[in-house]
């Protein structure tokens, strides 16, 4: 995280939008892949540089951390530029102590994390399981399939993920 914010610090992050910006020819958005490549092309010292290889990706995960509900970027996701600014201000402006404070509160609740991650592998695994037909093809008990009357079963993620968020009462 302390390295990460020395790299992002380091970079002019408004010269590098406009010029992304200025590539895709768009005001407010550009595609990750475009963004992705203006970050390669960043330079830091050899210390800063041995310990954040992968910098661009992490960024990119950091992009997709900070808006988790919306899909990962594919190359030609289109990314708003003020997203991207957004993200890196709530970034720079964790210290240390918040950072602790938030990987407190995500293992506080892991164990409900780590349901929520298996219910949705079985649940892809199933849906693979039902696209294939390597399923054992049975009905239910009430004579319909084991997808359900209205198709397979679809695990929401999102909906879990919202209710980890949600205060308890």
């Amino acid at each position: 995280g302390d390295y990460m914010q020395v790299a992002i610090a380091s970079i002019d992050l408004e010269t590098l939008l406009q010029s992304v910006l200025r590539q895709a020819g768009e005001e407010r958005r550009f595609t990750a892949v475009a963004f992705l490549g203006q970050l390669q092309l960043q330079e830091f010292s050899d210390e800063l540089g041995e310990v954040l290889q992968d910098f661009e990706n992490r960024v990119m995960t950091l992009l997709w951390q900070h808006n988790f509900l919306e899909r990962r970027h594919e190359a030609n996701t289109l990314i708003e530029a003020d997203k991207v600014r957004d993200c890196m201000q709530t970034f720079m402006s964790l210290d240390i102590n918040a950072r602790r404070a938030i990987a407190d509160e995500a293992l506080a609740k892991w164990d409900e994390v780590s349901e929520i991650l298996q219910h949705t592998k079985d649940a892809m695994a199933e849906s693979d399981m039902n696209a294939t037909g390597e399923g054992d093809g049975a009905d239910g008990e009430d004579g319909e399939s084991a997808e359900g009357p209205a198709g397979p079963t679809v695990i929401e993620t999102v909906v879990y993920l919202r209710a980890l968020l949600a205060e308890e009462a």
